[in-house]
């Protein structure tokens, strides 16, 4: 018997986010191409169900102060308020992101995992950013 494999699913995807300049801490709204929102405050990154997320590339750019970044996951997005946990913060990503490892979060088993990104800083006129070359794929071998 003959069994056809089909190719696993994925898409990349990179977003951009900044402090927001008035606010000591807060989640960024990410930019992207297709984010479309009537509100244009997309600031988490749902993973659908099935699907896991590998965050290829990252970048922090801090302006004149220092901001901490963090990567948080919450397990229910569709909550009135979701219960954000970190799971990365700025020591921890240079250290992955030095060794060419990547993070892996998933995989959604029912469409409710998010992920957002995260800052705090001294004073709320730093001019930080985020950049991040975002995977959303199927791993079928596992």
């Amino acid at each position: 018997m003959h069994v056809t494999k089909f190719p696993k699913a994925s898409w990349i995807i990179t977003v951009h986010g900044a402090t927001d300049g008035s606010n000591k801490t807060g989640a960024p709204t990410l930019v992207n191409d297709f984010f479309v929102t009537s509100t244009n405050t997309v600031t988490s990154i749902r993973i659908p169900k099935g699907l896991k997320l590998r965050i290829l590339d990252l970048e922090f750019l801090c302006g004149g102060y220092m901001t901490d970044w963090r990567i948080d996951y919450t397990l229910d997005i569709t909550a009135g308020s979701p219960t954000w946990v970190p799971i990365l913060d700025n020591a921890n990503v240079q250290r992955l992101y030095s060794k060419m490892q990547k993070l892996v979060v998933g995989p959604s088993l029912d469409g409710k995992l998010a992920i957002r990104f995260f800052w705090t800083q001294v004073t709320q006129d730093d001019d930080s950013k985020v950049n991040a070359t975002i995977e959303l794929y199927e791993d079928k071998d596992e």
